[in-house]
């Protein structure tokens, strides 16, 4: 089975509510905007492609960061972390030649608004940091 990595990647400003996340946007149209992330390469393990992607599609590179939730998305087992420490500044990045994306900081209800393929999906995520957190993200 495939695996993939994401992480909710806090906005820098300490103690912003409600809290945003960095976000960016897809070339393939299935939605907006999403999380970054993306598959395991071979050789890594969840943690560090979560970090990999992070830093190849926004600049910003997570320095520490926890395990949330582990879920599954059309036939891909889905690792999600949630950043602690971060470095640099967020910024569109060259990705498979494509272009960037262009990057932004969304609350988690803006995101959930305009996600359409992978809606159920955050609402696992949800679940996941109420019970860790004893808050909604």
């Amino acid at each position: 089975m495939k695996q993939a990595s994401i992480a909710l990647v806090p906005s820098p400003a300490l103690g912003e509510r409600p809290r945003r996340y960095l976000t960016v946007s897809r070339p393939d149209g299935v939605h907006e905007y999403a999380l970054p992330g993306g598959h395991i390469e071979p050789g890594e393990i969840p943690l560090q492609a979560a970090g990999r992607e992070v830093a190849e599609e926004t600049g910003v590179r997570i320095l520490t960061a926890g395990r949330l939730h582990v879920g599954t998305q059309d036939g891909t087992v889905v690792h999600v972390y949630v950043a602690r420490t971060m470095a640099g500044a967020a910024a569109p990045l060259e990705r498979d030649g494509r272009g960037g994306g262009e990057v932004a900081y969304l609350t988690w209800q803006q995101l959930k608004a305009q996600a359409r393929q992978f809606r159920g999906f955050l609402g696992g995520i949800e679940d996941s940091f109420r019970r860790v957190y004893g808050q909604a993200p």
